[in-house]
């Protein structure tokens, strides 16, 4: 209910005795508020507060029931207070016992050091013999997927559509081969099958694993139905994609990556560093890992993406960048795209658009967006025109947005 503004949380606490505090949680929220009348409904279970007001909100009217009766069963209630149209605020208290009165400090600061002293990501396996195909028609899953693997030292070859990957794969043995599902065109399910059914190429016996962004239930079953070796979820996790190519992969053109590995590697690499050596290196005058660190803070001032699961995604921060960087400059093409097929009733080309939307902003950590998208395309998939009329303008001015936020990066 709290469309723009904030949500504060604060969490106090007062001493009860030598043994235990009364522990209090506040949430209050800038959004509607509650008319004093209404309050007392709050609790009922499947009770709607202004139906026709909040009609577009999603629930069942179960949750501030449940929280009432788990609070009653740690002997609390919940606390309102609200004022109509600017907010309210929602809060209780509950016993706790103290194990240790001893300050923790500055729980940010000691957050930040724990990690940093984290183990750093390394490879889990290199295969600098290994040739792999990674087919995709958006051009930003194709670079962060280059991204993701960079460090494993596999060489990748990239195709933006089936037929590209068709003619490519006539040309040259793969290892193992990733293809997109929802693609235009021939799309993956289409490709393989044109693969499996010809051997006017080198790659008949290569293993295929489809990407897809719709990992439902009894989805594996069908993609190995009709050919595949494996499937992987997007946005695609790098610990997933490591261990899925190290299954399929020539077992002799696979090195498994060791801890002990990395740190004989550092270490030689710490006695090869000069001292002139790393007064180059920290610089700040030679300025690429500062810079990177800027756009970083930069993108973090954008609300709505979640950079962290953004860098998660893409592998590293200076992938995460590139990828932010792709995205932006396509904004405009697929923008227009969108309108189009919209505005001409194409729903097949639509739907393809907006999944391909649905995939690239997740993985820049535009959640909302990505599901904005991810709605439309059940509804291109569902032929639902209705929803398609109600939420395209919506998602196109939100694609807007983040471009304009983007612009200035």
């Amino acid at each position: 209910y709290t469309e723009q503004g904030s949500v504060t949380v604060t969490v106090t606490y007062k001493k009860l005795d030598d043994e235990n505090i009364s522990l209090r949680f506040s949430i209050r929220d800038t959004g509607i508020g509650i008319k004093k009348e209404d309050i007392g409904k709050l609790t009922s279970a499947f009770e709607r507060i202004e139906e026709e007001r909040n009609r577009t909100v999603e629930g069942t009217g179960l949750g501030m029931n449940i929280t009432t009766r788990l609070l009653d069963l740690m002997d609390s209630k919940l606390e309102v207070e609200s004022v109509y149209g600017e907010g309210s605020t929602f809060a209780f208290e509950v016993k706790q016992k103290v194990i240790n009165w001893e300050s923790i400090g500055d729980y940010k600061e000691a957050l930040k050091r724990s990690i940093a002293s984290m183990d750093r990501y390394h490879e889990s396996f290199r295969a600098s013999d290994a040739n792999i195909l990674v087919v995709d028609d958006t051009p930003m899953n194709l670079v962060v997927f280059r991204s993701l693997v960079k460090q494993t030292r596999v060489k990748v070859d990239a195709a933006g559509s089936g037929l590209e990957c068709l003619d490519l794969i006539k040309k040259k043995k793969y290892d193992l081969i990733f293809l997109d599902h929802r693609m235009p065109g021939p799309d993956g399910m289409v490709t393989l099958s044109r693969m499996r059914s010809s051997d006017d190429h080198l790659n008949t016996d290569t293993p295929v694993v489809v990407l897809t962004a719709n990992a439902v239930s009894g989805a594996k079953e069908e993609y190995i139905r009709a050919g595949f070796a494996d499937y992987l979820g997007k946005p695609i996790h790098s610990d997933e994609l490591e261990e899925m190519m190290i299954r399929f992969l020539p077992e002799e053109k696979v090195l498994i990556v060791t801890d002990d590995m990395i740190e004989a590697e550092t270490l030689t690499e710490d006695k090869e560093v000069s001292p002139k050596d790393t007064e180059q290196k920290n610089d700040p005058e030679d300025g690429d890992e500062s810079n990177g660190d800027a756009i970083i803070e930069k993108l973090r001032e954008i609300s709505i993406l979640d950079v962290d699961a953004g860098i998660e995604h893409c592998g590293s921060a200076d992938g995460y960048i590139e990828a932010i960087k792709i995205y932006q400059e396509t904004i405009s093409e697929n923008y227009a795209a969108i309108k189009k097929f919209y505005k001409e009733k194409d729903i097949k080309n639509y739907t393809v658009k907006v999944h391909a939307l649905k995939s690239s902003s997740r993985i820049i950590g535009a959640e909302h967006l990505g599901n904005a998208a991810a709605k439309l395309e059940e509804a291109g998939d569902k032929n639902d025109i209705e929803t398609i009329e109600a939420e395209t303008k919506n998602l196109l001015e939100e694609y807007e947005v983040l471009g304009m936020m983007l612009s200035g990066i």
